[in-house]
């Protein structure tokens, strides 16, 4: 389910999901994820199966694939890096993402109109196809490549817009991708920290698009 609300630019669903499965890695048998949870209460079912730690692998999936929109391809000696990350967080860095023999580390700082992006590699020199997302509305949108005006193009498909450029990671030198805007909304459901036993009671962010000067927002919860 997270993969898919990745998949589909909707980033505003799948981090409360990631959170919460985060969160079950400490909610109850340390590191075990229940295979089975009430959809009501935040508890496993009688029924499910207590050693099934497989299920511990849909929390690395998501935040490699999803979260951070890491897909390589060491054949062809690119990748596709396009994250989707919270609004909230400030900063991110991430090391050893492997393509072949080369692994490349990734540092995004973000504020309130702009996004800035490291990222360098070694062992290699892959290409990377870089995609990052705009917020809903945003206009004006400038990009530049080590301080120099870069060419992308628009990415179409369900979801908000984002922006692509490719550019080689390798060598001496990091790679400098800055980001800049005007205007543009994100959203993000309030974090809810889980507790065992508890309803289900969340807001849950069901639609989210810009329209003219305007956005539309469809929220789901408990009545009242």
């Amino acid at each position: 389910v997270i993969l898919g609300q990745y998949r589909y630019s909707r980033p505003w669903a799948a981090f409360p999901a990631l959170d919460a499965l985060a969160q079950m890695t400490f909610g109850f048998s340390r590191g075990h994820h229940p295979e089975l949870l009430s959809g009501a209460y935040y508890r496993p079912l009688d029924a499910a199966v207590p050693q099934q730690f497989f299920a511990t692998s849909m929390l690395v999936n998501p935040v490699v694939t999803g979260l951070l929109g890491w897909e390589p391809d060491a054949p062809r000696n690119r990748a596709r890096l396009a994250p989707q990350l919270p609004p909230h967080w400030e900063r991110v860095r991430v090391s050893r993402l492997r393509v072949g023999a080369a692994s490349v580390d990734a540092a995004f700082s973000r504020m309130a109109q702009e996004l800035d992006v490291t990222l360098h590699a070694t062992g290699g020199n892959p290409t990377l196809a870089l995609e990052l997302p705009l917020p809903e509305g945003a206009t004006g949108v400038r990009v530049t490549l080590d301080g120099a005006p870069a060419h992308v193009e628009r990415v179409t498909g369900p979801g908000a817009a984002r922006i692509r450029l490719e550019l080689t990671a390798g060598g001496r030198e990091r790679r400098q991708v800055s980001v800049r805007w005007e205007g543009g909304l994100d959203v993000i459901p309030e974090p809810v920290t889980l507790m065992p036993g508890q309803e289900s009671g969340g807001i849950r962010i069901l639609d989210f698009a810009a329209r003219g000067d305007a956005w539309d927002l469809a929220v789901e919860g408990a009545r009242g």
